[in-house]
C-alpha cells in the first residue's frame, strides 16, 4: 500500500507539472500574432481545444488522486501496525475511522446542501450517483405502480387519489432529478441560487452586509454604491420588508445624509462634483417613490414606510431644491414632491384610506400644494377627485418655470412624462417606443377631462415643440424650450 501510495504521489506531482507547462502554453501561443484579430482567433482554437479533450477533467483529477494517495498510506500504515503492535494499531484504526466518516460527510453535504462550501474532488461524483439512483428509483416505482394500477385503483376511490398524487410527485422526481444530474453539481448550484425563493431576501442580506462595510461609510464610496443600483433595488431597499427594519432605515438614513452634504450652500465638493452627487441622490428617491405609485406598491394595504415620508418628505430640503440653479434638479425634486404627495393622499384619505391623517402631512402638502391652509386639502380628503387636481396643478406650474428658462435632456423629458402620467392616472406608457407616443397619449388622455385639458395640455405642446422628432433612440441632449404660452393658472 505505501509503494502504491507513493507511485500515485509521483504521479501526481508529474501531472501538476505537465497541467502548469500546459497553462503556460494557453497563455504564451497567442501572443506570437501581432494583431488582436489574429490573437482572438489562436486563443479561440485553443479554448474550443480545451473543451474537446475536456482538460477540466483531467484538472479534477489530480487532487482526487493525491487524496486516494493519501488514503492509500493511511490502509498501509493500519496493515503495517497490526503486524507488529495491535494496541497501536487499533488506535491508528479509530482515527482514520474517523477521518474518513469526516471525508465522506464532507463529500455528501454539498449534494444535500447547494451552499454548503465544504467540498472534496469526489462531490460531483457523488452528485452524479446520488440523482442517478433517486432517478432511477423514482422510474422503478412508476414501473411498479403501472403494472398493478388497474389492480390498486379498484380497492377504494381514496386510494386511486393517493396513487395519482404519488405518481405525479414521482414524475417530477425524475425530471427534477434528470435535470440535475446533466446540470451537474456546479450548474445546479447556480441555478438554485437564482430560482431560489430566498433569492430577493438573499440579495438583500447581501446588501446589508455591504452597507455596513467600513469602506462604504465614505460618502463618496456611498454615492458610487447608490449610482449602481438597479431601476427595481432602490424600492426594495427602502421597504421594511427588508431582512430587518432598521436596514431600510438605515439606508434611508444614509441617502438623506448623503442629500444633505452635496445641498447648495454646502461646502467641500467642486460645483460639478455638487451637481452630480445631488442628482444621484435625487434620482435614487425618485425610483423608490415612484414605486409606490405604480402596481404592486400602489395596491399594498399599508402607508408609506415612515422612513421615506420621514426622510425625503421634508420642506426644509425640497424648498431649497425647488429653487436650484440645475434645471434637473428642480424638474427631479417636483417630481419627487408630486409623486410624493400623491401616495399620502391615498394614506390618509379616499374610500381606502391606510392612517389618519397628521398635522405634519396636511402642512406638508399645503406647501407643496402652494396652499396658505391646510384646511382645504382637509376638508377635500374624501374625494380624491377634488385634491388631485390641487398636485397635479402643483406640478405643472412648478415645471414650467425651468422649461421657460433653459432647455431639458430626454432624462428630464422623461420624468416630467413619467410623473404626468401616474398623476392623471393614464395607462401606463413606459414601453412606448419614443417619448412622442408618450406625450400623445397623454394628450388624449387629457381630451377626456376638462380640467385636465386645461392645467396639462400648455406643459405636452411644449414638449411636442421641443422634441418633434423621434428622440427614444436619441442621445440625450441639450434643446431650448420655446416660450410660447403662458403658465397655467392655479386649478381648485
Amino acid at each position: 500500500m505505501w509503494i502504491l501510495s507513493l507511485v500515485v504521489s509521483i504521479t501526481c506531482a508529474l501531472l501538476a507539472t505537465l497541467m502548469q507547462q500546459w497553462a503556460r502554453q494557453y497563455v504564451l501561443l497567442p501572443q506570437l500574432r501581432t494583431t488582436p484579430r489574429e490573437r482572438a482567433h489562436v486563443r479561440s482554437f485553443l479554448f474550443f481545444g480545451l473543451k474537446q479533450f475536456r482538460m477540466s477533467y483531467a484538472v479534477e483529477l489530480i487532487p482526487t488522486l493525491l487524496h486516494l494517495a493519501v488514503f492509500l498510506f493511511f490502509v498501509g500504515l493500519v496493515i503495517f501496525f497490526f503486524t507488529i503492535f495491535t494496541t497501536v494499531a487499533i488506535i491508528i484504526s479509530a482515527s482514520v475511522g474517523i477521518f474518513s466518516i469526516a471525508y465522506i460527510a464532507l463529500t455528501i453535504l454539498p449534494c444535500v446542501y447547494l451552499n454548503c462550501p465544504y467540498r472534496t474532488p469526489l462531490s460531483n461524483l457523488s452528485w452524479y450517483v446520488w440523482h442517478t439512483v433517486v432517478r432511477y428509483l423514482a422510474a422503478l416505482f412508476l414501473w411498479i405502480e403501472a403494472i398493478f394500477h388497474v389492480h390498486l385503483v379498484q380497492v377504494h376511490r381514496r386510494v386511486q387519489h393517493a396513487l395519482t398524487n404519488w405518481r405525479e410527485k414521482f414524475e417530477r422526481c425524475v425530471v427534477d432529478h434528470d435535470r440535475r444530474r446533466k446540470d451537474g453539481l456546479r450548474m445546479s448550484v447556480a441555478n438554485r441560487a437564482q430560482g431560489s425563493p430566498e433569492y430577493r431576501q438573499l440579495e438583500l442580506q447581501a446588501l446589508h452586509w455591504l452597507l455596513h462595510v467600513p469602506a462604504l461609510s465614505e460618502d463618496s464610496t456611498f454615492q458610487n454604491f447608490v449610482s449602481t443600483l438597479t431601476e427595481d433595488m432602490v424600492p426594495r431597499l427602502l421597504q421594511p420588508q427588508a431582512p430587518d427594519f432598521q436596514f431600510s432605515s438605515s439606508f434611508s438614513h444614509r441617502l438623506r445624509d448623503l442629500l444633505l452634504t452635496c445641498l447648495p450652500g454646502t461646502t467641500g465638493l467642486t460645483a460639478d462634483a455638487q451637481q452630480h452627487r445631488l442628482l444621484t441622490c435625487l434620482d435614487a428617491i425618485y425610483r423608490g417613490v415612484r414605486a409606490y405609485n405604480v402596481a404592486p406598491l400602489d395596491q399594498s394595504d399599508g402607508p408609506i414606510p415612515d422612513n421615506i415620508r420621514v426622510n425625503f418628505a421634508e420642506l426644509r430640503i425640497m424648498r431649497v431644491l425647488w429653487s436650484d440653479q440645475g434645471t434637473a434638479v428642480r424638474v427631479r425634486a417636483r417630481c419627487i414632491c408630486a409623486l410624493l404627495a400623491r401616495r399620502i393622499l391615498r394614506d390618509i384619505g379616499g374610500p381606502r384610506s391606510r392612517r389618519a391623517p397628521m398635522e405634519a402631512d396636511l402642512y406638508w402638502l399645503a406647501a407643496v400644494f402652494d396652499k396658505p391652509s391646510s384646511n382645504e386639502i382637509y376638508n377635500s380628503l374624501h374625494n380624491l377627485a377634488e385634491v388631485d387636481p390641487m398636485n397635479l396643478n402643483s406640478f405643472v406650474r412648478g415645471v414650467h418655470s425651468p422649461l421657460l428658462e433653459r432647455g431639458l435632456t430626454n432624462k428630464e423629458i422623461t420624468s416630467i412624462l413619467d410623473t404626468l402620467t401616474i398623476l392623471m392616472d393614464a395607462e401606463n406608457s413606459s414601453r412606448r417606443n419614443s417619448l412622442q407616443e408618450q406625450i400623445r397619449a397623454l394628450t388624449q388622455r387629457a381630451e377626456t377631462s376638462g380640467c385636465l385639458q386645461q392645467l396639462v395640455t400648455p406643459l405636452l405642446e411644449h414638449l411636442h415643440e421641443a422634441f418633434p422628432t423621434d428622440v427614444g433612440a436619441a442621445p440625450a441632449v441639450s434643446m431650448p424650450i420655446p416660450m410660447l404660452l403662458p403658465v397655467p393658472q392655479s386649478y381648485s
